[in-house]
């Protein structure tokens, strides 16, 4: 069967932390592709959104959330140089002691694209896909939701391999 998108496709993912300051990894999107149909996503854009009740719980210096696409629902963490954390974002509150305000974020809704990278965009499998949830100090259980556009692409049997040992699919 041969799988090619022409157009991008759309995901909306929504986690809720399964308790206050908690790292939680929601439920798996499926998207109908098998883990051996040799199926790539190609990630064109993500559209982070830090929903309102979570930007009020951030009212201490220091008080962070982050969110993450990830590959596998065992981790433990959202670390950089994971190979199945996909991509990132933080929002972290400063209050600037002396000067008498607070340097709050800015921006509650981030847009990363990818389409510069090489192939037009982040590739990983295309069997299952993540978000997942960290906060400190915010003292609610946070929602994080994230908007994805991407396309799915079919690839040959040795390259689908290479692309799950270097994202650690097969350990």
């Amino acid at each position: 069967m041969k799988i090619q998108d022409q157009f991008a496709n759309v995901m909306h993912l929504t986690v809720t932390q399964s308790g206050v300051d908690t790292f939680t990894v929601g439920d798996a999107v499926q998207l109908g592709v098998g883990l051996f149909q040799n199926a790539a996503l190609i990630i064109h854009e993500i559209e982070y959104y830090l929903g309102k009740a979570t930007y009020q719980a951030l009212d201490a210096d220091g008080d962070r959330v982050n969110i993450g696409v990830v590959g596998d629902n065992t981790i433990a963490s959202l670390q950089y140089n994971d190979p199945r954390v996909y991509d990132m974002q933080g929002w972290t509150l400063r209050l600037e002691s002396g000067v008498g305000f607070e340097v709050l974020p800015t921006n509650f809704k981030v847009i990363r694209g990818f389409d510069k990278l090489p192939g037009g965009g982040m590739i990983v499998p295309a069997d299952k896909i993540y978000l997942s949830c960290y906060s400190d100090g915010t003292g609610i259980a946070n929602t994080a939701d994230v908007r994805i556009r991407f396309t799915i692409k079919e690839l040959k049997a040795n390259e689908y391999l290479e692309l799950a040992q270097s994202l650690r699919v097969f350990s």
